[in-house]
């Protein structure tokens, strides 16, 4: 996420969209991201937030990637069987954004967008 939008919870949304894509389009599938570096702290956290196990990219086991540090990544996973508890608790998150100072809610932003 860009540093602006970073506790925005745009990155919540975003991900509340695409697992909820995956699990209508491809109900009996894992959600694999390997891009996430030991050393990101907030970036762990989030994927942790949102029910994700972390595994070792080389070994392919599970590992507590909260604790992993230095330099590399790892990898995370939600099972396809956790992701609509996942989709639930996270859905109704809607971020504030601010256009031009004006604080405004994602969800009506969006409604609004849609209804033009």
């Amino acid at each position: 996420a860009r540093k602006t939008l970073i506790r925005t919870r745009v990155g919540s949304k975003l991900l509340v969209d695409l697992l909820s894509r995956i699990k209508e389009d491809y109900p009996n599938y894992d959600v694999y991201a390997t891009s996430v570096m030991k050393k990101n702290i907030r970036g762990k956290s989030f994927y942790n937030k949102f029910g994700f196990t972390f595994y070792d990219k080389t070994t392919n086991e599970e590992i507590d990637g909260m604790k992993e540090e230095g330099e590399g990544y790892i990898g995370v996973i939600i099972p396809s069987n956790r992701i609509e508890e996942c989709i639930e608790k996270n859905i109704n998150q809607y971020p504030e954004i601010d256009f031009n100072g004006k604080k405004v809610n994602y969800k009506t932003y969006r409604n609004n967008i849609l209804k033009r």
